[in-house]
């Protein structure tokens, strides 16, 4: 099977036009996937792809992937047509429980028997759950760490901060060491760099609990955002900005041009998810950098410093859809022993069943072995939010840290659109 048969990058706009005028064929299971320019991912879907055609002869799989801006922003459009997708990827969270609170995403509670559940517990269903009911099912997770550059750290004797205050200490020195690089790097054109960092700081100072309450709106709408630590999590990265712990212009920086920074020496650490890891070493920067946790903030609680960046993904099935059955066989081909292990080995997804992980662990990346040991040492993931904060503030907030960063608005007026935004659409509920 040629990947170019099976796997077609698009704009989601040509996506969508194609799901609007061509008909579904009667034994064609259409699949939607992010995009990606990893070797490795794109092989292993190439092999999932033909495992499942070989298992349902008959069946051929449209399989196509886009960027994620796009395909956030257009998924509910294609679900809502009646050609959209079969299957589809999506984030266990807020992104996917919006789908089946607006009757996109299709009830697979019952599905999952004989099928996912003999690889998973049914606990683990709870990111793509509501009222009880499981609208997807997660496949594997990812998080997000301080890659930093382990040769010029050595070279300086300087340990990668642990703290805040450490940070800021190694932002004034790293410049004068490093020949003007900075700390770190920072791309936000596309803003969901920023929102990292403020999810991250934001967890900190709020705790994630209050945070997911006021993201899903739970709380009484005067009191949702009100927590201060919302806007000593903006301060601190526009303290970040102030004091040049990144490179210039980080709002007019895309995410992929800020790893290439990072990689050419332009700046000694990337906050990255896990998926970065063999994006480096294509850049020619394998075993030159290593992983650390975002640093304690110093003035935070305690209690909330525990806590990494991350979540669970997975794939949903469209209510729409008239190949539910055969949808719901491959989710569950994604979860089956050796699948997931080879998703792990070629594709740096971090398993949510390991039965065969042992078997490839000498192949595994040795970033991603460093992650799925150092995972259980946290209390929980961090929420991320511009996943689990409802869809009609993500963009408030996302183009809102791009003010604060440059100084076009204050933390506190920021905070202020947030919550009246908040109250508007909670009174509206």
């Amino acid at each position: 099977m040629q990947l170019s048969k099976t796997l077609k990058t698009t704009a989601l706009a040509t996506g969508l036009g194609l799901a609007l005028s061509v008909p579904t064929l009667a034994q064609e299971l259409k699949v939607w996937e992010l995009s990606s320019t990893s070797e490795g991912v794109n092989q292993n879907w190439e092999d999932v792809i033909a495992q499942f055609e070989a298992e349902h002869p008959g069946v051929t799989v449209k399989f196509e992937t886009f960027d994620g801006e796009s395909y956030k922003k257009g998924l509910a459009v294609a679900l809502a047509s009646n050609n959209g997708p079969d299957v589809f990827f999506n984030w266990g969270s807020e992104d996917s429980i919006s789908l089946a609170r607006n009757g996109l995403a299709a009830d697979v509670s019952e599905l999952g028997e004989g099928r996912w559940l003999d690889y998973i517990g049914e606990e683990m269903l709870g990111p793509f759950s509501m009222d009880g009911k499981a609208y997807g099912v997660p496949t594997h997770s990812i998080a997000v760490y301080m890659y930093y550059n382990k040769d010029f750290f050595a070279e300086n004797n300087m340990d990668f901060p642990k703290t805040s205050d450490e940070m800021f200490e190694a932002c004034k020195k790293v410049p004068e060491m490093a020949g003007g690089s900075a700390f770190t790097v920072l791309g936000n054109k596309d803003q969901w760099r920023g929102i990292h960092y403020v999810s991250m700081i934001t967890s900190q100072y709020v705790g994630s609990e209050n945070m997911l309450k006021d993201m899903r709106l739970l709380n009484d709408a005067d009191e949702l955002f009100t927590d201060p630590g919302y806007v000593k999590a903006l301060e601190f990265i526009a303290r970040m900005e102030k004091e040049g712990c990144f490179q210039p212009g980080v709002n007019a920086t895309t995410a992929d041009m800020s790893d290439a920074i990072f990689t050419s020496g332009g700046g000694m650490s990337d906050y990255c998810g896990t998926w970065c890891a063999s994006g480096f070493d294509r850049q020619g920067f394998e075993g030159k950098y290593a992983i650390a946790p975002f640093p304690a903030i110093s003035d935070a609680p305690k209690e909330n410093q525990n806590y990494i960046l991350g979540l669970t993904e997975g794939f949903q099935i469209s209510a729409k859809s008239e190949h539910k059955e055969l949808a719901a066989d491959f989710v569950s081909l994604l979860l089956t022993d050796e699948v997931q292990a080879q998703r792990l080995v070629k594709a740096a997804r971090i398993p949510l069943n390991g039965a065969n992980v042992d078997q490839y662990a000498d192949e595994v990346h040795l970033t991603i072995q460093e992650v799925v040991a150092d995972l259980p040492n946290y209390d929980g993931f961090a929420p991320i939010l511009d996943v689990d904060l409802n869809g009609k503030l993500v963009d408030v907030y996302k183009r809102g840290i791009q003010d604060v960063i440059d100084g076009r608005t204050t933390p506190e007026e920021l905070m202020a659109t947030v919550q009246e935004e908040a109250r508007k659409i909670k009174n509206a509920m």
